[in-house]
């Protein structure tokens, strides 16, 4: 095969039982079936997954992919995953494989400028673990010192001082760490992956975290024209109406366009879709925005508490926080 533009040219595989870690080229046939990682993330799921095996067992496959564009100037910032979820999606108590994504600003572009467009992980380590992904030094790390001592926050900061400030982390808490089923991974500490309990299939691997950082780049076929087209389509971007929506209330600013295309309508949540452009009384929880990689939408807000007993707490929220602003609409 040839030079892979705009891919890196490796699937990282990790079984954290063992330690053991190998490395196999991204295939032509990836490059040409599959766009970017959520598409090589089902790719390798339909060959990694064990039918039968539940969220919790040692056989239950992480599958962690870069998004197409990450690496580049293009705006991006997507992480992919793919496993066997913790929470029951039927009544007979089996569990979605389904994906999650998480916007973020270092993790997905990192990965990939490592030489990874994807990681798979399976097994469980003895012990609370990191995986450390920094170019070709690969290592599943002891967690110890972390596990049940560390916030997101506090487990990021750690990683950053031990690898630098442009490590990408993806990373648990204590409710992932006690393996609970609302448990979700923070990426960069800014987007989740969310959905049907990640955090508890870390944690049930004993995984604390991982954290890369990559300095091989992304070669691009034609590097000139692609930095024209990016700058055209971040220009588009700054120029957009929802822009200054989106920096105020988060991606609820887009709750209209997800109703006329769904088609939902009588959704009791989304009949205040239309008041992103009102005063709410909240703003002032506000205290700045935040981006995934390039990206000038920056729909993630930094949300401080002003008073009470949780005075001076910061988190960071895109839709969920204007979800929460809705349901206080609504009552």
């Amino acid at each position: 095969m040839g030079e892979i533009y705009g891919n890196a040219d490796k699937i990282l595989h990790v079984d954290l039982s063992t330690g053991k870690v190998d490395k196999e080229p991204v295939t032509e046939e990836m490059v040409k079936e599959y766009l970017g990682g959520l598409g090589f993330c089902w790719a390798l799921a339909r060959e990694h997954m064990k039918q039968g095996a539940d969220w919790f067992f040692p056989e239950n496959v992480i599958i962690i992919g870069a998004g197409a564009l990450e690496g580049t100037c293009q705006p991006c910032g997507k992480t992919s995953l793919i496993t066997k979820m913790a929470t029951p999606g039927r009544d007979d108590g089996a569990c979605f494989i389904g994906s999650a994504a998480g916007g973020s600003h270092l993790f997905p572009m990192m990965l990939k400028n490592a030489g990874y467009a994807a990681v798979v992980i399976k097994g469980k380590a003895e012990k609370p673990s990191y995986l450390k992904i920094i170019d070709d030094d690969v290592e599943v790390c002891d967690a110890s010192d972390l596990w049940g001592e560390t916030n997101i926050w506090q487990t990021e900061w750690e990683l950053k001082k031990r690898y630098g400030n442009d490590c990408g982390v993806l990373s648990i808490g204590k409710s992932g760490e006690r393996i609970l089923s609302s448990a979700m991974v923070m990426a960069d500490s800014l987007g989740t992956l969310g959905r049907h309990g990640v955090g508890a299939v870390f944690g049930s691997k004993n995984l604390k975290a991982i954290a890369t950082r990559g300095t091989k780049g992304v070669n691009l076929a034609d590097s000139k024209r692609f930095a024209k087209n990016a700058y055209e389509l971040v220009g588009r971007c700054i120029d957009h109406p929802l822009r200054a929506a989106m920096n105020k209330v988060g991606c609820s600013a887009t709750w209209d366009m997800w109703i006329n295309l769904l088609n939902l309508g009588n959704w009791p949540t989304l009949k205040f879709a239309t008041i992103w452009d009102t005063p709410i009384g909240l703003e002032h929880h506000i205290k700045r925005n935040s981006s995934c990689a390039g990206c000038p939408f920056a729909c993630k807000n930094e949300v401080m508490v002003d008073g009470g007993p949780y005075k001076g707490d910061v988190s960071h929220s895109g839709i969920t926080y204007s979800w929460h602003i809705s349901q206080l609409k609504q009552s």
